[in-house]
């Protein structure tokens, strides 16, 4: 990945029937402080590998998740390690609000929490960057079916214009295919206001299908960001975010468009 200040990178989820799946949603400038800690942990040749580290707390008003909605309001903690190219962290959605109609019919919304590692490196003097990696999911609500699933995660991103990049998500559990276009960009807006301010605006457009269940849809993700940056090490932002998509009575209340807003700090050392 691109260490442009600021941007705002989509990484986006897997959802299905019954239980929420994928992490990282429109997270906003934690994003980039946790592509440039990842960056920092790849080192060249007669180089001394250092351990970085990379933390954020962010709200959602709504969690969202390959364009469907998985919960209501939400915290999201998130911790994640990096060294030598290699990296493992582990992400949380903690809904706070219990809604029937969630991750089941009539139960509340389950907490989710999704442990993963991998490995990112550059390639063409890092014009491009590639990572491959595994997801664990895990749900430990008792009425959650299933209660935890396996997925492997492949990304490759361009340090180009608008910072364009796809993925592909495969869940071994839910017998799940994900692809995924994204993009991003950032702003500095220093110049005119306060140093360390700006925008960061994401787009993704993905299909997912589902052979378990029998279902596919493609849908829409867009986020913007006012972001501060107090130092290489805390950071904050908040901003709307926008989802739809063409899964019908898949979506929680047939509701196939929302929009909803996020904030959170972000730390890196």
């Amino acid at each position: 990945m691109n260490a442009i200040n600021q941007v705002l990178f989509l990484s986006l989820a897997v959802a299905a029937t019954g239980v929420y799946a994928q992490t990282e949603v429109f997270e906003g400038i934690d994003r980039e402080a946790e592509t440039q800690a990842r960056e920092a942990a790849v080192v060249g040749s007669g180089e001394t590998p250092q351990l970085h580290a990379f933390a954020n707390i962010g709200y959602e008003s709504m969690y969202v998740t390959s364009g469907m909605q998985g919960a209501y309001a939400s915290l999201q903690p998130n911790i994640e390690f990096e060294y030598y190219g290699f990296y493992a962290g582990i992400w949380a959605n903690l809904p706070l609000d219990s809604n029937p109609g969630g991750n089941y019919a009539t139960d509340p919304f389950s907490d989710e929490y999704d442990i993963y590692a991998g490995y990112g490196m550059g390639f063409l003097d890092d014009l491009l960057t590639a990572s491959l990696g595994a997801t664990y999911y895990y749900y430990p609500d008792d009425a959650a079916d299933p209660g935890h699933t396996w997925e492997l995660n492949f990304a490759v991103e361009a340090d180009v214009l608008l910072s364009p990049g796809f993925e592909v998500n495969y869940d071994l559990n839910l017998n799940q295919l994900e692809l995924v276009v994204v993009s991003s960009y950032d702003y500095d807006l220093s110049t005119y206001t306060v140093d360390g301010l700006g925008l960061a605006a994401g787009a993704a457009f993905g299909y997912l299908q589902n052979q378990t269940d029998q279902f596919s849809y493609f849908y829409v993700e867009l986020a913007v960001d006012l972001t501060y940056v107090y130092n290489d090490n805390f950071s904050l932002y908040a901003g709307p975010r926008f989802s739809t998509n063409d899964a019908g009575d898949h979506n929680i209340g047939e509701r196939e468009t929302n929009f909803w807003w996020g904030v959170g700090a972000t730390f890196q050392f």
